[in-house]
C-alpha cells in the first residue's frame, strides 16, 4: 500500500451507527484481529486481549447492556447528543477489547524517590492506554478496508457497564474493558461528509503558535453572554455567546441533538443577529493573543 491508498483509506473511514443484518464471513474477523496484533506497543508487551461476541444470546445480552448504558447516559448526561444504540440489534459481531493492567510494570518505573516513583507510574498509564488505542485503529482501519463499518464504542469502560460485562463474559479483573468495536456491513455505501481541521490550524513549527490556540468554551460563555456578541475566532456563530435565557438554553440543547435544529438556528441567528460578529469592548485575559 502506497501513501495515496492510506490516505485514501483514512478519509473514506467512518463511524458506522445503521448496520445491514448480513452476517460477516469468520475469514473477515481473523483478518480484523490479525492486523491488531501487530499493532506497536510499549515494551512490547502486546496486553491486549479480543473478546469476540458471535453466539447470538451472547449478542443480545451485549446489546442490552449497551441500551441500558445509552438510557443512563441521558438521565445523567443531559449535554450529551442522544443515541438509544437500538442499531446494535443488527450486528452479528462484537468484539471487546480489553488491556491487561499487569504489563504496566514492564514500562519504566522507579523508586528514587516518591516523586519519581508517582511520575513513571502515571506515564505508565499513559503508555498503556496509547498501545491499546494503536491496536484499536489499525481494527478501525481494517474493518474499513474489508467494507465493513465499525463504531469506537467508549461507553464500555463505564463503571456499571464495565461490570454488567464482566458478569456476563466472565472478564478476569486485572483486564481493563477499554472499548467495543460492533461490526457489520453498512446500509448506506456513501461515507458521511467531515470536516477535519485545517492542516495549517493545528501545525505549529519549532514552537507553539499561541495565534493558533482555540478559545476554552466555558471561558467563553461567561464572557460572551454578558457582552452578547460574537468573537468570530472559532466559529461564525457561536452558541456560547447568547445570554442563558431559557429560550437560548432550549436552542443550545436542540442543536446538540438534532441536525435540522442546527441549520434552524444557523438561519435565524443570521436572521436576527446578522451575519457580521457584533462589536465588543476589550478581550479578556484569557483571549488576548500573546
Amino acid at each position: 500500500m502506497n501513501i495515496d491508498e492510506l490516505t485514501r483509506l483514512v478519509r473514506t473511514r467512518r463511524s458506522i451507527r445503521s448496520f445491514k443484518p448480513d452476517p460477516i464471513p469468520d475469514e473477515y474477523v481473523d483478518k480484523i484481529l490479525e492486523v491488531a496484533r501487530w499493532a506497536m506497543s510499549g515494551a512490547n508487551g502486546q496486553p491486549w486481549e479480543f473478546i469476540v461476541v458471535r453466539e447470538m444470546e451472547k449478542r443480545r445480552q451485549v446489546m442490552e447492556i449497551f441500551v441500558k448504558q445509552a438510557r443512563m447516559l441521558e438521565e445523567n448526561s443531559l449535554n450529551f447528543p442522544k443515541s438509544t444504540k437500538d442499531y446494535l440489534k443488527n450486528v452479528s459481531t462484537f468484539i471487546i477489547v480489553c488491556a491487561d493492567s499487569r504489563f504496566k510494570a514492564a514500562y519504566p518505573q522507579s523508586e528514587t524517590s516518591e516523586q519519581m516513583a508517582a511520575m513513571y507510574r502515571e506515564n505508565s498509564e499513559r503508555i498503556h492506554i496509547q498501545s491499546i488505542s494503536a491496536a484499536i485503529c489499525n481494527m478501525l482501519l481494517a474493518t474499513c478496508s474489508l467494507g465493513l463499518g465499525t463504531v469506537w464504542y467508549t461507553g464500555v469502560s463505564e463503571d456499571i457497564t464495565e461490570q454488567q460485562l464482566r458478569d456476563i463474559l466472565k472478564i478476569p479483573d486485572k483486564l481493563q474493558i477499554i472499548c467495543c468495536l460492533p461490526l457489520g456491513y453498512p446500509k448506506s455505501e456513501q461515507p458521511t461528509t467531515r470536516c477535519p481541521r485545517p492542516v495549517e490550524s493545528m501545525v505549529h513549527f519549532n514552537e507553539f503558535d499561541t495565534y493558533k490556540w482555540r478559545s476554552d468554551q466555558e471561558s467563553c460563555y461567561r464572557f460572551w453572554r454578558v457582552q452578547g456578541s460574537d468573537c468570530a475566532v472559532c466559529i461564525r456563530v457561536c452558541p456560547y455567546s447568547h445570554p442563558a435565557t431559557p429560550l437560548h438554553d432550549l436552542v443550545r440543547r436542540a442543536v446538540r441533538r438534532n441536525a435540522w435544529a442546527r441549520r434552524i438556528a444557523l438561519w435565524a441567528d443570521d436572521l436576527l443577529y446578522g451575519r457580521q460578529p457584533k462589536a465588543c469592548g476589550a478581550l479578556p485575559d484569557w483571549h488576548a493573543r500573546q
